[in-house]
């Protein structure tokens, strides 16, 4: 039915649909257009609930006999409008623009009644009577724009306004006039609610050029992507590289997991910052940048990730808890599990993104009781030393220690290796910044045929606007990533190394793979409920597994993505392309597994340690990357800057030294 929409129709439902479907403000930057615009309209968009209740009635309301001569607007795009007119000059609206944000961004949702259907001149509209709501916000608009000298084009105390549910697309005869005013249900909607607001120009010629940065939404809504990259760390340094330290030298190392993960944190955000601005990966502007890094990618994210040591270390745990199933075969059966979930899920970022977040905020709190619960007063004081470099008998570092299992815990103090880098496909996929205008990943199945995506993403105006909404989303974007990345990431990671040194410190058989998660869940089961022993290796078990489901989906990310810019490819069918990936990586760690190798322990640190390396090379690439190609006014700062250099350096010291030792 769209595609009989007259052209210049299509063209404008098109943008209108594109505004609607972003959660936030929205407006052409001024610097775009080329006449000036003749009012600046404020719409109100539905919630989603209501969206469904009305498109539902209106496909009842609408007599069928008039159907052919109409279309059917899609639910995204029901709005109220309110305007105000005025030849807006370029710089004129900048201010204005900030003021009306800044307005709606003290509002929260509300409500109002509409009555309809009504016939108007080229629309099927509920209308909506005189309403206090809509009066006082005329009212607090007129106001505003009358400081900025624009003249509202309604009158303040107008309350009435109107839904446009359908538009003609042919003419009505007086026949079918009469028809649709007589048949037409007419139905009143007490408390019709409204959860978004979208500015927009009217009455402007638009450029080709309309990527301008939309306004941050409230941090409520931001959270998501640091949970992912949190549960990446879970299972390799958490649960299993910093514990195994700790267990067998002392809390005397954790001074190392604050540095790690601080260093990461700046990581994170100068992936981030890339993000924002281009709404596409970073792969993407490092391949812009040399041809050849693709490759060195793909090589080095599978053999930093393709050895399935998380997924056979939860496979181990969750057998132990089972009665002693062979742990090879329930790892093939959790690594089937994993593709399917994969597969099947609708959109590849909320199915990654709501099974991390449901697992750390069960698994963590309850972690966290058990070691409050298990710990004395010395234990405290051993984790408080350690903070400071103090171990049982030895400063910062014990004699004897592995450098290569302490150089991967330190890179897995987080997500670890090219794994850091994927949150620019996760902040992309929620859509902060320019990640709007970029279609989120869909599984294969969703796909519903061959879909192109779009490699590349666009960037913004360096206007006085878009550089105000870039430092907002940038403070927000931090403050999302220090509460829980950094602050949640480092209580979890010192709780788990707490609990291993009080429950199976000093135990001989500890070094023997992960036997030491073993002696803790013995220690927990002695000290409280038989029953928790069991649970406790459950739960680390499936924490591992979903664990393992993140990294194959980031990795297959990343190995995709990297295969296409070797290519040259500006836009491919990704969802395909992603899951022959993901399919090959999930046979070749089935393949691994069956051979024989049963040290999940040992696969993780060579997974680790080949990470690091990754880590000391990509951090030089970033350093570059955003002090040459980025715009000047959204550099790193000097302090961000002398973090990244220092993470440089101390990856580069620690991998020279494992690798000559």
């Amino acid at each position: 039915m769209f595609n009989q929409l007259p052209q210049e129709w299509r063209t404008r439902l098109n943008e209108e649909m594109a505004f609607v479907r972003k959660n936030g403000f929205y407006l052409f930057d001024p610097n775009t257009l080329q006449s000036a615009p003749k009012s600046l309209s404020v719409l109100l968009i539905l919630d989603e609930t209501w969206r469904g209740k009305i498109a539902e009635f209106a496909q009842k309301a609408i007599p069928s006999s008039l159907k052919e001569k109409i279309y059917l607007q899609p639910p995204e795009g029901y709005h109220i409008s309110l305007q105000w007119s005025k030849e807006f000059s370029r710089i004129e609206i900048s201010d204005l623009v900030l003021d009306v944000e800044e307005y709606f961004r003290k509002i929260g949702n509300f409500s109002i009644t509409m009555i309809g259907l009504y016939l108007s001149d080229n629309n099927f509209q509920l209308v909506g009577g005189t309403n206090k709501l809509i009066r006082s916000v005329r009212n607090d608009l007129s106001a505003l724009y009358e400081k900025h000298q624009a003249k509202p084009k309604l009158a303040a105390n107008n309350g009435t306004t109107w839904i446009s549910v359908a538009r003609i697309l042919h003419q009505f005869s007086g026949m079918e006039i009469e028809e649709a005013a007589n048949k037409t249900i007419i139905q009143k909607f007490p408390d019709v609610s409204f959860s978004t607001v979208i500015l927009t120009l009217n009455d402007a010629v638009y450029s080709k050029q309309n990527s301008e940065i939309l306004a941050a939404p409230p941090l409520r809504r931001l959270i998501g992507p640091s949970f992912i990259l949190l549960g990446l760390g879970l299972g390799s340094g958490e649960l299993i590289l910093w514990p195994y330290l700790t267990s067998n030298y002392g809390l005397g190392l954790v001074w190392a997991i604050v540095i790690g993960v601080t260093i990461q944190f700046f990581i994170n955000m100068e992936v981030e910052r890339y993000a924002l601005i281009y709404g596409e990966s970073i792969f993407v502007g490092f391949a812009r940048w040399l041809r050849v890094l693709p490759f060195w990618f793909i090589i080095t994210t599978f053999l930093g990730f393709g050895w399935p040591g998380i997924g056979f270390a939860g496979a181990s745990l969750l057998s132990r808890s089972l009665g002693g199933i062979d742990p090879r075969w329930v790892a093939v059966a959790s690594f089937i599990a994993v593709g399917l979930i994969l597969s099947l899920g609708h959109q590849l970022y909320k199915t990654v993104e709501t099974l991390q977040k449901y697992l750390i905020l069960i698994g963590t709190p309850a972690i966290l009781l058990l070691t409050l619960y298990l710990t004395r007063g010395t234990d405290w004081q051993a984790l408080a030393g350690g903070l400071i470099g103090r171990g049982p008998g030895y400063s910062f570092l014990p004699p004897g220690i592995p450098l290569a299992t302490f150089l991967g815990a330190l890179a897995f103090s987080g997500a670890g290796g090219n794994l850091n880098l994927a949150q620019s496909y996760y902040v992309r996929d929620k859509g902060y910044g320019m990640g709007k205008y970029s279609p989120p990943l869909k599984s294969i199945f969703a796909s519903r045929g061959r879909t192109e995506y779009s490699l590349t993403g666009n960037t913004f105006p360096l206007t006085a606007v878009n550089l105000t909404r870039f430092s907002r989303w940038w403070k927000a974007v931090n403050l999302e990533h220090f509460l829980i990345f950094w602050v949640l990431g480092l209580v979890t990671m010192l709780t788990l190394a707490l609990l291993a040194y009080t429950t199976a410190f000093g135990r001989p058989d500890n070094p023997s793979g992960i036997n030491f998660v073993l002696n803790e869940a013995k220690f927990i089961g002695q000290n409280t409920l038989p029953l928790l022993s069991p649970v406790f290796l459950i739960i680390t078990g499936l924490m591992l597994t979903a664990t393992q489901l993140t990294v194959l989906d980031s990795t297959s990310r990343i190995i995709t993505e990297n295969l296409l810019l070797a290519r040259g490819a500006k836009a491919a069918d990704v969802s395909r392309n992603y899951f022959l990936v993901l399919w090959g990586q999930i046979v070749f760690g089935i393949i691994v597994i069956l051979s024989g190798l049963s040290q999940p322990r040992q696969l993780i640190t060579i997974s680790a340690v080949i990470n690091a390396l990754a880590m000391f090379v990509y951090i030089a690439l970033i350093l570059y990357l955003h002090h040459t190609r980025l715009p000047a006014p959204l550099r790193p700062s000097l302090l961000r800057t002398v973090v990244l250099i220092t993470g440089f350096l101390f990856f580069g010291v620690l991998s020279f030294l494992t690798f000559t030792a």
